[in-house]
């Protein structure tokens, strides 16, 4: 089985780039649920946030359970701080962002900013995509884990890069991944 490790697409302008199109993630709160922290309205409908958090937006959720593959399951997430900043409007070819965040720290573009909740609402639900399988047990899965932690790469076989790749916007890239 060939295995392809799940990673974002390049985002403009470095860190500042990746915080405003994936957000931030913290360990999850006593009810098991991952909070979100991020700009909006704008949200991708497929991003790895934090360290390896694949999240998908409520329109493309619909699309990933109809679709085919094996492996995951579906828990919506906290949107526990989500900071009104239209940066889409922004050229994304120039070389540095249109505004950079108080203190000059990406995550500042978030943590320096309220919470929306109008924002909030109008992004609608998150949901992160939970992997049930490793990948030294994948049985017939199409989305596995290296291991079973939140912190383990994300992988994708060769049926579940191509439907990635096709539905999912630009938005995700994939590498080999070496077994």
């Amino acid at each position: 089985m060939v295995w392809h490790r799940v990673v974002n697409a390049d985002a403009p302008w470095g860190d500042y780039g990746r915080i405003l199109v994936s957000g931030m993630t913290e360990r999850r709160d006593e009810s098991g649920r991952v909070p979100l922290l991020r700009v909006g309205p704008f949200v991708p409908p497929i991003t790895i946030a934090g360290i390896s958090n694949l999240l998908v937006t409520d329109e493309f959720r619909s699309r990933l359970t109809s679709s085919g593959l094996l492996g995951f399951s579906l828990a919506q997430v906290w949107k526990k701080r989500i900071a009104k900043l239209d940066w889409r409007s922004w050229d994304l070819t120039a070389g540095e962002p249109k505004q950079y965040p108080a203190g000059g720290e990406p995550e500042n573009y978030v943590l320096g900013r309220k919470h929306d909740e109008n924002v909030s609402e109008q992004i609608g639900p998150i949901w992160e995509v939970i992997t049930e399988r490793t990948i030294d047990d994948p049985a017939d899965a199409d989305i596995v884990r290296t291991a079973a932690t939140a912190f383990s790469q994300l992988l994708v076989n060769d049926r579940g890069r191509d439907w990635l790749q096709e539905q999912g916007g630009g938005w995700l890239r994939f590498e080999p991944h070496a077994t």
